[in-house]
C-alpha cells in the first residue's frame, strides 16, 4: 500500500511540474501596448509636443530565452502646425529570462524597422492643406521591458522603447517654401499593455 500511495504522490507532483513548465514555456505571443512617445530632436523648424503611440507584436521563442519578434506601430507627434506620423513594422531578436522565483519576467530587444513618415496639417478640415509621405525605409528599434504573470498565458506588460528612423521627406517650412530634406526622428516611447501567450 505504501508502494503504491508513493508512486500517486510521485505522478502528481510529476504532473504539475510539467503543467507548471508547460505553462512557463508557452512558445508564441501577441501583445497589444499603448503609451507616450517623447522626440529627442526637433523636425526642420518645428519642436515636437510629446506624442502617443500603440503597437501590436507576435513573439516566437524556439529557446527557453532567445526568440523572434515582429509587429506594427503607430507614432504621432504634433508640433504647432503639423502632425507627424511614424508607422510601419519593426522586427529583430529578443532575449526574455525570469526574475528569480516570482510572477516577473524581463526582456530585451534588439532590430529594425521599416517604416515612413507622414506630414499632415493638425487641421484635418483643411481643404487642400499639406500632406508629405517619406515612403517606408529601414531604422532602428531598441526596447526593453517588464512582465507580470496573471496566470493562463496572460501576463501585463511594460517597455521602454527607443527608434530611430531617417527618411527624405518634402518638408513645410514657416520662412521659406517647401523643400526636400532628410528628416531624422529619433524618440522614445513608454508603453504598457496586455500578452496573451499561446
Amino acid at each position: 500500500m505504501k508502494f503504491k500511495s508513493l508512486i500517486a504522490i510521485t505522478a502528481l507532483v510529476l504532473f504539475v511540474n510539467v503543467a507548471n513548465a508547460q505553462e512557463r514555456r508557452r512558445k508564441v505571443g501577441f501583445e497589444l501596448t499603448a503609451g507616450p512617445s517623447v522626440a529627442l530632436n526637433s523636425l526642420g523648424d518645428f519642436k515636437m509636443k510629446v506624442g502617443k503611440g500603440v503597437e501590436g507584436i507576435f513573439t516566437y521563442m524556439p529557446l527557453e530565452h532567445f526568440g523572434l519578434f515582429a509587429g506594427w506601430g503607430w507614432n504621432n507627434f504634433r508640433s504647432n502646425y503639423y502632425d507627424f506620423e511614424d508607422n510601419g513594422y519593426l522586427f529583430g531578436l529578443q532575449f526574455k529570462n525570469d526574475i528569480k522565483k516570482s510572477s516577473f519576467s524581463y526582456y530585451l530587444r534588439a532590430g529594425g524597422l521599416y517604416n515612413h513618415i507622414e506630414i499632415e496639417d493638425a487641421t484635418p478640415r483643411i481643404v487642400d492643406g499639406f500632406y508629405s509621405d517619406s515612403g517606408h525605409g529601414l531604422g532602428v528599434h531598441l526596447s526593453g521591458g517588464v512582465q507580470y504573470s496573471l496566470g493562463k498565458g496572460w501576463s501585463i506588460n511594460s517597455n521602454l522603447k527607443f527608434q530611430h528612423l531617417k527618411r527624405d521627406v518634402i518638408m513645410p517650412s514657416l520662412l521659406r517654401d517647401e523643400v526636400a530634406t532628410s528628416l531624422s526622428l529619433n524618440y522614445l516611447a513608454l508603453r504598457v499593455g496586455i500578452v496573451k501567450y499561446f
